[in-house]
């Protein structure tokens, strides 16, 4: 039977009610402390016939709700969810006075949360389900780092327009990466990096990286209603950070040990596909799918891309339900 998605004519309606229902219902929001004390909030939904559950991990300036469609389809689909919005973003605690921008000192910090939040979040409340893994963009770096070192945590991964290697457009990566080192020099990593600026609740959809308007107008709504979702832009810190993980996550793939799909977006302007291809290459088990009429957000595309993405997103899981021999 063919995955049916919400279509762009009554998106936001079908949202509100259905999505908006089952949030309210079914979303728990853990707010913890993680490894370092940073307050984290978390969310899950535990479905009770869930045999498996997936663990989601968002992308740069992104945050847990603007997921809430995907959250539901997998839960619909029978998995329990859990997810959190990464530190800097969302509702969680940052290192910058200017909730506009988002700063780590390493991307070792977003590894290590996200390994205490399975264990003191989702082994808490679903200590024997077998984990899936969906890292989006950044959280696709985040999770091939963290699978490189520790490949059975989960049964199988899927990397969706993962940032394994940044395309900085006409800026060569020499000069952005003496610009990221100089900062440090003068201790102004927590400055705007460039092309960071701050939130505008003016709508410019030509100019995102989603296809289906419709979802990108009810996200910049979630902006609009909520100021922990306005984070929109790079310090010079987080960029030095971002370089020297996807460099690591490309140099380690090999110890990537799970079956793993890289859903390729056609139209990515913000990665640089060459590092997927060279991830796929090195991993053990990696394959790539392409939607070469998609944005880097794939999952803001109109239903007939949409609905091809989540086929593909839940037919790989299905095809890892068996345990790793």
């Amino acid at each position: 039977m063919k995955f049916e998605v919400f279509a762009d004519e009554n998106y936001k309606e079908r949202m509100d009610s259905e999505v908006g229902a089952w949030w309210k219902e079914h979303i728990r929001k853990p707010r913890y402390a993680s490894y370092d004390g940073t307050k984290i909030q978390g969310y899950y939904a535990l479905n009770p016939e869930a045999a498996h559950a997936i663990v989601l991990v968002h992308g740069f300036t992104e945050y847990t709700e603007k997921f809430s469609e995907i959250l539901y389809y997998f839960y619909e689909e029978g998995y329990s969810v859990f997810m959190m919005d990464q530190r800097g973003h969302g509702r969680s605690g940052r290192k910058t006075d200017n909730p506009d921008l988002v700063y780590v000192d390493s991307f070792e910090e977003y590894v290590l949360d996200l390994k205490y939040f399975i264990e003191r979040i989702v082994r808490k409340y679903a200590p024997d389900l077998p984990l899936f893994l969906y890292g989006h963009s950044m959280g696709g770096c985040i999770s091939g780092l963290f699978l490189e070192r520790y490949p059975d945590a989960f049964r199988a991964a899927v990397l969706t327009s993962p940032m394994l290697k940044i395309d900085f457009g006409s800026l060569p990566d020499p000069a952005v990466n003496a610009m990221a080192t100089f900062s440090r020099i003068v201790n102004r990593e927590k400055r705007p990096a460039p092309g960071a600026v701050p939130f505008s609740p003016k709508p410019d959809f030509p100019g995102t990286c989603a296809t289906s308007e419709a979802r990108y107008l009810y996200t910049l709504g979630q902006q609009v209603a909520h100021k922990a979702y306005r984070t929109c832009g790079a310090t010079f810190g987080w960029v030095r950070a971002a370089i020297g993980a996807t460099e690591q996550v490309l140099r380690n793939a090999a110890l990537a040990d799970l079956p793993i799909l890289i859903c390729q977006a056609g139209i990515d302007t913000l990665v640089d596909n060459a590092g997927q291809e060279v991830f796929a290459a090195n991993a053990p088990d990696a394959r790539i799918v392409r939607f070469p009429s998609a944005k880097h957000e794939i999952y803001r595309s109109p239903k007939e891309v949409l609905e091809v993405y989540m086929e593909t997103v839940l037919g790989f899981f299905k095809e890892h339900k068996e345990e790793r021999k």
